[in-house]
């Protein structure tokens, strides 16, 4: 064990390092900051895991994210980033890597892997961690929902948006609230294309089939059809 944590603590020292030496940080502070990464290294490499252990050293280095943020803007010094910064998100990632492969069921892990990413504006990686979390939770309607919505206002891809909906569907096919959302999406995709043309002040003549598909409904009202075929009554 000790082995383990020494190795993980000796790959540390650079970012430590650099942060005495451009006065990000004192000795002293450092040494804390060692001293608590030691005592985390040690908790998670017992028989017995927790989560708790797992999400409190996550806790502790989100809090060494914002020390530094806010110590920068006083040295004014914003270089070495790869060097401080991106070390340590790295360690974020992998510490939620390793609770959520440990304990899968638990969905706020994942959420709270997904809303670190967020916070780091890392779209692609919130991107992933959604995928990554509805392989394993592909029977919660709102999580599929979740991620759609999420492609759609913040990502701007409708295209990935409608993908998770109809993955979401495949898995929940009389899911009422996926299919209401994907019929929700389309008609707002529908609108998003008429108002961009509108803006660009194109004609009908230079508008393209597939756009005029989606303009005029017919891809929504399919969405509908088939789900009064999937959910009879609806």
């Amino acid at each position: 064990m000790a082995e383990y944590v020494q190795q993980s603590i000796e790959e540390m020292l650079p970012e430590l390092e650099q942060m005495e030496r451009v006065g990000i940080c004192t000795g002293i502070e450092t040494r804390k900051i060692l001293k608590k990464r030691t005592n985390y290294e040690y908790k998670l490499r017992r028989r017995t895991k927790c989560k708790e252990d797992f999400m409190q050293y996550i806790k502790y280095e989100v809090d060494v994210l914002k020390l530094i943020h806010t110590r920068r803007q006083k040295v004014r010094y914003h270089h070495k980033r790869t060097e401080i910064e991106y070390a340590i998100t790295c360690r974020i990632h992998n510490l939620f890597r390793l609770v959520t492969n440990r304990f899968p069921d638990d969905v706020k892990l994942w959420l709270s892997h997904i809303e670190f990413s967020q916070s780091r504006k890392e779209k692609a990686n919130v991107s992933k961690f959604f995928t990554k979390m509805l392989q394993v939770h592909n029977k919660k309607a709102d999580l599929w929902i979740l991620a759609a919505k999420w492609e759609w206002e913040n990502n701007n891809s409708a295209n990935n948006a409608r993908h998770l909906l109809q993955q979401g569907i495949r898995y929940l096919s009389n899911s009422q609230q996926l299919w209401l959302e994907y019929f929700r999406m389309e008609l707002l995709y529908a609108e998003k294309l008429r108002k961009r043309r509108s803006v660009l002040g194109i004609d009908e003549e230079e508008a393209d089939k597939v756009a005029d598909t989606v303009l005029e409904g017919f891809v929504a009202e399919v969405v509908y059809k088939k789900a009064i075929e999937a959910i009879p009554g609806i």
